[in-house]
């Protein structure tokens, strides 16, 4: 088991490094600490990540991730509303209790092409205030250019830039338009 060196886990943060170094001797596995790795702006964690994420800041997550941010998951079913205004979505839930991101981003997907490229999209990651207005997060994404069938495929979904924060709409033709603007700039961000 690798963890970090400043690595607590259970009640309280109560068990360490030494913690899980004696439960290995009971139990039979071995534990390495990972020294701490910085750079001019301090050390690379988990919550200097979702900082540069929140803020947009895929480059510096980049750094501290050593490649560039993806979230991963398997295309489900959903309600079939962005088909019906000319953008079908690829539907991803995300099992997690708050996402670190939220917004329409400019993204690339992984995991539909034969030679393994990625095919261009704008995402919005939310709780669907428009439609649902509630508590879970959802991420969707159109996939420029592509019409499939792709239920139960796995695919990866690397963020390129911030767009927009998530927005409540007047109406469904309000959100339509905004969709055309961010597909727009979408386009205008990814063909560069």
């Amino acid at each position: 088991l690798y963890v970090g060196d400043d690595f607590c886990f259970g009640k309280n943060r109560g068990g360490n490094f030494d913690t899980l170094v004696q439960s290995g001797l009971v139990h039979g596995f071995e534990v390495e600490n990972l020294h701490t790795i910085a750079d001019e702006e301090g050390r690379f964690s988990s919550t200097r990540i979702r900082q540069h994420l929140s803020e947009g800041d895929f480059a510096g997550a980049e750094v501290c991730l050593g490649r560039a941010y993806r979230m991963c998951g398997r295309v489900a079913h959903g309600h079939k509303q962005g088909r019906s205004i000319g953008y079908p979505t690829i539907n991803i839930e995300l099992k997690r209790n708050k996402s670190p991101l939220m917004g329409v981003y400019a993204v690339r997907v992984y995991g539909l092409t034969e030679d393994g490229s990625a095919l261009n999209g704008a995402a919005s990651i939310g709780n669907r205030p428009v439609v649902e207005n509630d508590d879970h997060y959802l991420l969707e994404v159109f996939i420029f250019d592509f019409d499939r069938e792709i239920y139960g495929e796995h695919v990866q979904v690397e963020f390129v830039s911030f767009i927009r924060p998530e927005m409540d709409f007047e109406s469904f033709q309000a959100l339509k338009s905004r969709i055309d603007e961010d597909a727009r700039k979408a386009l205008e961000i990814l063909s560069v």
